[in-house]
This record gives C-alpha cells, sequence and structure tokens, in this order.
C-alpha cells in the first residue's frame, strides 16, 4: 500500500506531511525516526532521514518474507538518504515471552530458531562489510513486539552507533565520509533526534553543520 502518494523526490519532512495530510497519526519519535499509525489503525509507518542499520533490517525483511519473526512489510520508498517503511501495525510484548526469545536467540539457540540466527548473523556480517561504526545485533526486549496473534517479532535487531559517529565527525568528517556520503552526512544531521535543535541549534550540531558545509563545498572545488 502507497501512502498519500509519496515517491522518492519527496524528503522525509515531506513525506511526514503527506501522511498526516491523509489522516495517518502520528504515535511516537525515536532517536533515528518518526512512527505513524494509518487512519484504520491497521498498517505502521515509519520515516526516516537516515537509518542504515534499519534500512539493513527491512532488506532483510523483505528478502526472508517467510521468517515468521520479521514484521510484515507492504511498501517502502527512498525518501533521499532516508526511508518510509509500511508495515503491518503491531503491539508491545509480552516482556517474559520476548526476554525468552532474545535470551535464546543470543544463547545455546534451540533448532527452531537456528534458521532465524543465521540470518541476522549474515545480516550483521553485511553490516560488518558495508556501514561504518555498526554495532551489529541488538536483540533485547526492548526491540521485541507481538501481531494480533502474538507472534513475536524483531523491530531494528541492527545498530549504527550514533553516539560514536557523531564524535568521529569531529575529529576528521573526512574520514567519515569515506564510510557515508557527504548526503548521508547531512541527512545524519536531520534524524529525529537532533529536532529538538532544528531551529536552535546548540555549539556540537553547528559544528557538525559547519564540517558537512565544508565538505560539500570541497567537493564542489
Amino acid at each position: 500500500m502507497e501512502p498519500a502518494d509519496i515517491h522518492p523526490d519527496d524528503d522525509h519532512r515531506r513525506a511526514r506531511t503527506k501522511l498526516e495530510a491523509a489522516g495517518w497519526r502520528w504515535l511516537a519519535r525515536g532517536d533515528w525516526a518518526h512512527v505513524y499509525v494509518s487512519p484504520d489503525g491497521a498498517l505502521a509507518a515509519r520515516v526516516c532521514a537516515f537509518d542504515p542499520a534499519y534500512a539493513l533490517h527491512v532488506r532483510t525483511c523483505l528478502a526472508h518474507s517467510e521468517e515468521p519473526h520479521f514484521q510484515r512489510i507492504a511498501w517502502r520508498a527512498d525518501l533521499g538518504a532516508g526511508e518510509i517503511v509500511v508495515m503491518e501495525r503491531l503491539e508491545p510484548a509480552d516482556e517474559a515471552r520476548a526476554r525468552a526469545l532474545c535470551d535464546a536467540i543470543r544463547g545455546d539457540t534451540p533448532p527452531a530458531l537456528r534458521p532465524l540466527r543465521a540470518i541476522l548473523e549474515d545480516a550483521c556480517a553485511e553490516g560488518e562489510r558495508s556501514l561504518g561504526w555498526f554495532g551489529g545485533l541488538d536483540v533485547r526486549p526492548g526491540n521485541v513486539m507481538q501481531d494480533a496473534r502474538g507472534q513475536l517479532k524483531l523491530m531494528d535487531p541492527y545498530f549504527v552507533a550514533g553516539k560514536e559517529l557523531v564524535p568521529a565527525m569531529l575529529r576528521d568528517v573526512a574520514n567519515a565520509a569515506r564510510h557515508y556520503s557527504k548526503a548521508q552526512l547531512a541527512a545524519f544531521l536531520e534524524i529525529a533526534v537532533f529536532e529538538e535543535e532544528e531551529h536552535a541549534p546548540g555549539p556540537v550540531l553547528v559544528e557538525l553543520r559547519r564540517r558537512v558545509a565544508e565538505l560539500e563545498a570541497g567537493e564542489g572545488r
């Protein structure tokens, strides 16, 4: 389902505006993204300026749609360096069941979960190869939800260490640009956690913006 006539020419802000105009309800904000609920309550849309770890998760879900512990994705589109993902709406998981699942994946994995663990390990290997400051698996109860039938689903099981990327950009933005493009670094400065400083940026965000702008100017020469 393609919501609200969103297409790749839109950025993350325009996508959010279109969702709201189409009756999608804002639900939550994380560090990297905003989540909306469809007018009928059946679907959720996750909108981000940039989130390479979640993009890896989405690719993995689409490549392994038969895996019951991955959410069902209805539609996705690139939004510049970011993306919008429309998926089944999930609910908070039973904490004890979520913890048991995470323990099983991380520990002595039972046979029924070994295909899932293999998929996660393969995705992590891809992340290590392709993503700067990749943090690996983030399988924990807070990243587990469940569908209406009670099936547990892994949400956002990998992470890029944004808190490490910030000082790395301050130390040597050119080195950071060897891992992510200038456009991606600029988009990183627009993820949800930075929005509180959008119109009154603090000194760290001001310096990050300056360094990315200098990088862009250097590329233009």
